[in-house]
């Protein structure tokens, strides 16, 4: 019997799991008129303008929902009938490049010739619409990552060497990452297109189900471009013996910078840029890190990418107070990997808004520190602080924490070792 539950359970979970995740094709009746030099033709131009209503098309692609759009009769009643319609698949890629819907199904709701051989239809059209699961990406600003350029054919991180490309290429993935996680932005693939092409080709196929199709024509652009410069990535290892301790001892020097930017794709206006520019020199390098170049180098890279995506939220969607639990601690509304546990922040409460007197512009609100809250617990769509400085008479729903730069670390004085008298 216990094994019965297990395995209920088991098949429990899996089945949650395939519910939430997967896609669904919604249904979307509209009504139409067609008008034709026959009955036929009334009633595709009317499956035509169905398609219109759905997404706006060219001329040349009604002509060829024309070709394209096939009646299968179902009933043999001129009148009323009910009738399907199938979309022809050698055509449909070029019709679901301009419309949102396959034609499922349409009923006549009624039809009458003018005596001049017109004819005038009116129909009632089912198409199909695909919905992506989860929260729509139109709800949200999207986002591409291109690859980082580089200015050296290669990078060296305490003996390991890495090339350019490669570099690159993680140092995307790792910003892809972070922003991803940030759960602000729809952040689009802009490196897979083989894999997404030869899918694409699958789902126009003679062999897929026809609600299979409302998936092709979904793509969307862009609203931003994050673009990026390696300036400066490099870690060097030294040694140096200390004689009186008969010990050798091993020291890092580091830097990495990085010149982002986000760009509107469509008008290519610049609306942020930064730079990140990390000292990785003597204790800022893990010591379980310090004979692994490649490891120091994926921390390295992790790093920076941590801090141009902290720099890019903090300025369009810095950390919000969204709820205070009954016990006083703080709900944010961020979680993942972009907030560490242990991290302090500061609490600000909103005032005015201010504006450019030139521009007229509104420059953002009157931001005044009320408090520091520190990160307890972290989940991957939220995160939970306390509040360690501030009254809680002086914290509302609603305030922003901003992360304070991090003060330079000083460097350590060299030891002085002195000789004994013997």
């Amino acid at each position: 019997m216990r094994r019965m539950n297990k395995i209920l359970l088991i098949f429990s979970s899996l089945f949650f799991f395939s519910v939430t995740l997967n896609a669904e094709t919604l249904t979307k009746t509209i009504v139409v008129e067609g008008y034709g030099v026959s009955y036929a033709d009334a009633i595709k131009n009317g499956l035509i303008e169905s398609l219109k209503q759905a997404k706006g098309v060219s001329i040349d692609s009604q002509k060829t929902y024309v070709k394209s759009i096939k009646e299968r009769a179902v009933s043999t009643a001129d009148n009323g009938s009910s009738r399907e319609v199938e979309v022809d698949k050698q055509m449909l890629h070029r019709v679901r490049e301009a419309t949102e819907g396959v034609i499922n199904q349409y009923s006549i709701i009624n039809s009458q010739n003018d005596g001049d051989g017109q004819w005038n239809v009116r129909l009632e059209v089912r198409l199909s619409q695909y919905k992506t699961p989860g929260y729509s990406p139109k709800n949200r600003r999207s986002l591409a990552v291109m690859p980082p350029h580089t200015l050296q054919n290669r990078y060296v991180f305490s003996g390991y060497s890495v090339r350019h490309d490669e570099f690159s290429r993680r140092l995307q993935q790792a910003l892809i990452t972070e922003l991803t996680q940030a759960r602000r932005f729809s952040i689009m693939d802009r490196d897979y297109n083989r894999e997404y092409l030869r899918e694409k080709r699958l789902l126009a196929g003679p062999d897929a189900a026809i609600s299979e199709y409302a998936k092709i024509g979904q793509v969307l652009g862009v609203d931003y471009m994050v673009t990026s410069t390696v300036t400066d990535a490099e870690l060097k290892k030294s040694s140096h013996t200390i004689a009186a301790l008969g010990e050798t001892r091993s020291t890092h020097t580091g830097r990495f910078r990085v010149e982002y930017r986000i760009i509107v794709m469509a008008t290519r206006q610049i609306k942020w840029s930064g730079t990140s520019d990390l000292d990785f020199s003597g204790s800022r390098v893990p010591g379980k890190l310090v004979n692994n170049g490649e490891a120091l180098a994926d921390y390295m890279i992790a790093t920076v990418a941590k801090d141009i995506n902290r720099q890019i939220l903090n300025n369009i969607y810095p950390l919000q107070l969204v709820k205070i639990s009954a016990n006083g601690n703080l709900i944010l509304n961020q979680g993942g990997v972009t907030v560490k546990q242990g991290e302090r922040y500061t609490i600000l409460a909103l005032g005015e808004e201010i504006f450019d007197p030139y521009t007229k512009e509104l420059l953002g609100r009157e931001e005044t520190q009320v408090g520091t809250a520190e990160i307890i617990s972290i989940n991957p769509k939220y995160s939970v602080a306390r509040l360690v400085k501030g009254s809680k008479s002086s914290i509302a729903e609603g305030m922003l924490l901003r992360f304070p730069k991090r003060a330079a670390v000083p460097k350590k004085k060299p030891m002085k070792v002195q000789t004994p008298a013997w």
